[in-house]
């Protein structure tokens, strides 16, 4: 418990370090993401290292360093608000794609037809980052991805048998469907056009404002009883009412 709330002031403390003046829902998840992803990539980059080191490729090898030292670079830069920190986000993603690109076309040059599987693990990660950009409302990254999907994706299928494409094509296409998905329900007139809300007022509500203005010693349980619904009635209207982050 006390690790836990330890990790949880910490991430507090980030969170006011990184959006000092305002930190909705959508900025708290940006820096969720920022802390995972970047935990993520130093975890990676070593095992790229290895792998490329076992494979002789010093190409490989070459593009891992500047992505490690291009990291790096954008850590300092992002923890030290030396970027607005919407923008810092936006790199990582950005980063992290571009490697992912690269990394795939690494894998078609150096293994060729044998390893799809490679490629297109890196393809469905591409598209985790482009769904997450957009489901953070960072809408010109999250299309920007999608965009350059479409010649990755290409480039994979071009170097895919029929008969196994048959089998993996359908990541692709719900990949494609659920960048849809998150933009549709971010959409404004999704969220906020014609939603049908309870009335304000229930009549329980009445019945108890008319009670308490001619309320006597005997009837303070009935008051009590009634207060309560009341206030089980408002959390059901506050719950419903949309929440802009």
């Amino acid at each position: 418990m006390k690790a836990k709330n330890k990790l949880w002031d910490w991430c507090l403390r980030l969170e006011h370090h990184l959006c000092p003046d305002y930190c909705g829902v959508v900025d708290r998840r940006r820096v969720i993401a920022f802390v995972l992803l970047t935990l993520i990539e130093i975890l990676i980059i070593p095992y790229h290292f290895l792998l490329f080191y076992m494979m002789k490729a010093w190409g490989g090898m070459f593009y891992n360093i500047v992505h490690t030292l291009a990291l790096a670079l954008l850590i300092y830069v992002v923890l030290k608000r030396k970027v607005v920190f919407k923008t810092g986000i936006s790199l990582l993603y950005i980063l992290v794609f571009v490697k992912l690109a690269i990394d795939s076309m690494l894998c078609l040059h150096y293994q060729g037809d044998r390893d799809n599987l490679s490629v297109m693990s890196n393809i469905f990660i591409m598209f985790i980052l482009a769904i997450t950009a957009q489901s953070q409302q960072l809408n010109r990254t999250a299309f920007g991805f999608t965009i350059a999907l479409l010649p990755v994706v290409a480039v994979a299928i071009s170097h895919t048998q029929i008969s196994v494409l048959f089998f993996s094509i359908k990541a692709v296409l719900v990949g494609f469907l659920m960048i849809l998905y998150v933009w549709l329900y971010n959409w404004e007139p999704v969220m906020f056009k014609e939603l049908r809300q309870p009335k304000q007022m229930r009549e329980e509500e009445k019945k108890a404002l008319h009670m308490l203005a001619d309320l006597k010693d005997e009837e303070k349980d009935m008051a009590v009883n009634l207060l309560s619904d009341c206030a089980r009635s408002s959390n059901r209207i506050s719950w419903s009412v949309p929440q802009n982050s």
